[in-house]
């Protein structure tokens, strides 16, 4: 799923593109990639490091392409947690 809006300008909020993953998520597969446009510019940073404190949404990365593409997973359900290879 490609993330590009809404555009927030004519809002003064900033932050309109946010609930735009969210809402489309419940429409989405289960481990759908997302990428998210202008994520170099710090609003919308600051709205894809938002998306990764969200269950079932896992950030990828950043990719330094045009004004900076963020990529991630949607999950049906949060992942489970990582495990070190030392623990029982």
């Amino acid at each position: 799923m490609f993330v590009d809006g809404p555009a927030s300008w004519g809002t003064g909020r900033g932050d309109c593109r946010f609930g735009t993953l969210l809402a489309a998520r419940a429409w989405t597969a289960d481990r759908a990639l997302f990428a998210a446009d202008d994520c170099l510019r710090s609003r919308d940073l600051a709205i894809l490091q938002r998306w990764g404190r969200e269950p079932g949404i896992e950030i990828l990365g950043l990719l330094p392409v045009g004004s900076g593409l963020g990529l991630g997973v949607i999950h049906a359900s949060p992942p489970a947690p990582q495990q070190s290879a030392d623990l029982p």
